[in-house]
């Protein structure tokens, strides 16, 4: 259980201090920006029905499940985080929610019982081989045949992994793909997901801290401004990061539109079907 401890504590500590905010990126403005592109990507790979049922593989504080409720659908929310679930619960309104206290490795989940399972930057934050394993096998398990199983996460072409800190991995498509196909469920679908925005803001940060910051510094130290002259300086980088975000959304929008990938593109959507 040690490998499972710590992420558990992050998430737990990230809810008390974030409430709402908790799920994502903390960075609001990409967030927001991200989840547009992500829910096109999703949408355009699975269709919603009235009474559909879907599960919620790591539902945080229920933002997936609470919009897909109130689409018609009839949704399971599972999370291991005790404080992300309880502000989901507290969410819950018109549009029932059931939420669900448990790690998707573990939580006793009904065969065949899920028409579609959204994992959504879930998986890469089991850190064991066998935990994610355990919790494939459960996931593919719990949808029925023909049902449709979509996972959103960031992945490496190349086959390798790396721990990118104490509650997340990198690991390879590939493996995803294996894992998944060996459970029984086939790669049906793939796409690349916020590429544009990722790049550009990646291409910006990199020609700001060469070019700019280092001379931005020594400028601010040498010259005598007031307080507000100063903070109108230091917000340049933030009007210039929406700038890019704000242009690049339609070619992000455009590309989840297609079932292709990038090479450089390091959050992917992977949709299965379970066969």
């Amino acid at each position: 259980m040690s490998d499972q401890v710590e992420p558990k504590k992050y998430w737990n500590q990230r809810a008390k201090e974030y409430g709402l905010f908790s799920s994502g990126y903390l960075d609001r403005d990409y967030y927001m920006w991200e989840e547009e592109i992500r829910k096109r990507c999703v949408y355009d790979v699975i269709d919603i029905r009235l009474g559909m049922r879907i599960l919620d593989v790591g539902c945080g504080v229920g933002n997936w499940s609470l919009e897909l409720a109130s689409m018609g659908a009839e949704v399971v929310g599972v999370d291991f985080s005790e404080e992300m679930i309880k502000i989901a619960k507290r969410r819950i309104g018109k549009h029932p929610v059931n939420f669900v206290l448990a790690s998707v490795e573990e939580v006793e989940l009904e065969p065949e019982s899920f028409d579609t399972i959204l994992c959504i930057t879930v998986l890469q934050h089991i850190l064991s081989d066998e935990r994610l394993s355990a919790a494939v096998k459960n996931i593919v398990r719990a949808c029925r045949q023909g049902g449709i199983i979509v996972v959103l996460e960031s992945c490496l072409e190349k086959d390798t992994s790396s721990h990118l800190s104490s509650y997340q991995i990198l690991r390879s498509k590939r493996m995803y793909i294996d894992i998944f196909r060996k459970n029984g469920a086939q790669l049906e679908n793939e796409k690349c997901v916020a590429f544009f925005g990722r790049i550009s803001l990646k291409l910006y940060g990199r020609l700001y801290n060469l070019v700019y910051h280092s001379q931005y510094n020594d400028h601010l130290k040498s010259c005598s401004r007031t307080q507000p002259e100063r903070a109108r300086l230091r917000g340049i980088g933030p009007r210039i990061r929406k700038l890019i975000l704000t242009l690049s959304k339609p070619f992000d929008y455009h590309l989840s539109s297609l079932s292709r990938h990038f090479d450089s593109c390091d959050l992917k959507l992977l949709s299965f079907r379970k066969t």
